[in-house]
């Protein structure tokens, strides 16, 4: 891999970055209504909320498929770095809606997932970074139910 494979934020096909694309990546800063998070800032929010998740006795039932936590770690660091408008092209088929369906989401799930998350963005940001994420997190929220609803609703139909 060449470093301008790194510059342009494109690593490995099918792979997460090596270390030397995340050590850039690291160093990068993005704004998100004026508010700067780095790569860092992310990957720390990322492994602190997820090692919580995988100790709460409600949330870690729907996630107990995740097997690997570390590699669980990484997808959804870059998938919210990706969120935030970083460029990094990582090509892995991710499509959380089934996903959460079938792990059984629901709005009471949500409520204590964002309420743990909400606990780590105040554990491990500053404030305008907090309240920026807070925005971002609660809208993907309601997002992923609607179409969790939408997706129950389909399964329904084709019955």
């Amino acid at each position: 891999m060449t470093d301008d494979s790194c510059a342009a934020g494109v690593c490995e096909i099918k792979k997460l970055p090596d270390e030397t694309c995340i050590r850039k990546l690291r160093a990068e800063v993005i704004a998100i209504n004026g508010v700067a998070f780095s790569f860092a800032d992310i990957e720390r929010v990322v492994d602190y909320f997820y090692r919580a998740l995988a100790a709460d006795e409600i949330l870690k039932v729907p996630f107990s498929t995740v097997l690997d936590w570390n590699h669980h770690i990484e997808l959804m660091t870059n998938f919210w770095w990706i969120k935030f408008g970083g460029k990094l092209e990582v090509r892995y088929p991710y499509n959380p809606i089934p996903k959460h369906f079938q792990a059984g989401f629901n709005d009471e799930l949500l409520a204590r997932w964002l309420g743990l998350f909400y606990k780590t963005l105040d554990n491990t940001l500053s404030v305008q970074q907090r309240d920026a994420w807070y925005l971002i997190s609660e809208s993907i929220g309601h997002t992923l139910t609607l179409k969790n609803e939408l997706f129950k609703a389909q399964l329904g139909s084709s019955e």
